[in-house]
């Protein structure tokens, strides 16, 4: 599946964008379904605001086994990677199949981007709470 090349075609069907918009839908939800599996080992043991200066969302975000650590971060990349590369004629809360492309205004495509905005913001302070997190203090 290559969204990227996709979504940058000048002029694609309807039918592609509805496949492709499977294709997302069905990748987001087999790899939250992964994620919602995980044992307790792989959540957080604690979460200790930074000491950072000018830093008020950075938390440290610490886990008991390095490799629950390395997997968490893989997840929040990946998570990271589906939002840059989501299909743009997909509104966010859309049902599945989602709603047609044509019917969307400029309101719905700030509002996608702000939601995306807000979702990558949301993996990348996780990402930087794991890397912050203090091993050799645990």
């Amino acid at each position: 599946m290559n969204l990227i090349c996709a979504s940058s075609a000048s002029s694609p069907s309807t039918q592609s964008q509805d496949h492709l918009s499977q294709q997302w839908h069905h990748l987001t939800h087999q790899l939250q379904t992964w994620f919602n599996g995980l044992p307790e080992t792989f959540m957080p043991s604690a979460i200790i605001p930074t000491s950072l200066h000018n830093t008020t969302h950075l938390t440290e975000v610490w886990l008991s086994i390095p490799v629950c650590a390395a997997t968490t971060l893989t997840w929040h990349f990946s998570q990271i990677l589906l939002l840059l590369h989501k299909p743009p004629h997909i509104l966010p809360h859309s049902s599945f199949p989602p709603h047609n492309h044509r019917s969307s205004t400029i309101s719905d495509r700030i509002t996608t981007y702000r939601t995306i905005h807000s979702e990558i913001l949301y993996h990348s302070r996780q990402i930087l709470g794991l890397c912050l997190a203090r091993p050799d203090a645990s």
